[in-house]
């Protein structure tokens, strides 16, 4: 299997769904938002194990509304797990 250099990491929140909006997406579920990113993380420790990940040359946050993380959970908890090489 070729190495992994892209990644792409799914915030299903929003704060309203737009009726044009195919994402899987949820609306007025901001207090999943912890545990998600926790589950999140978990699965990106996975996958650098079981998958020939990086390294990473783009990093892609999309879907609902990824700007409903804080930064401290995007850059805290997952910008801190190092992916191999």
């Amino acid at each position: 299997m070729e190495r992994i250099h892209s990644l792409y990491l799914h915030v299903p929140f929003c704060t309203w769904v737009c009726k044009y909006c195919d994402f899987n997406a949820y609306a007025v579920l901001e207090g999943l938002i912890p545990p998600y990113v926790e589950a999140l993380g978990h699965e990106i420790d996975i996958a650098g194990t079981e998958l020939p990940i990086g390294p990473l040359e783009t990093v892609f946050i999309g879907g609902g509304t990824p700007s409903l993380l804080t930064a401290a959970q995007v850059c805290g908890r997952l910008g801190s797990r190092p992916m191999p090489r």
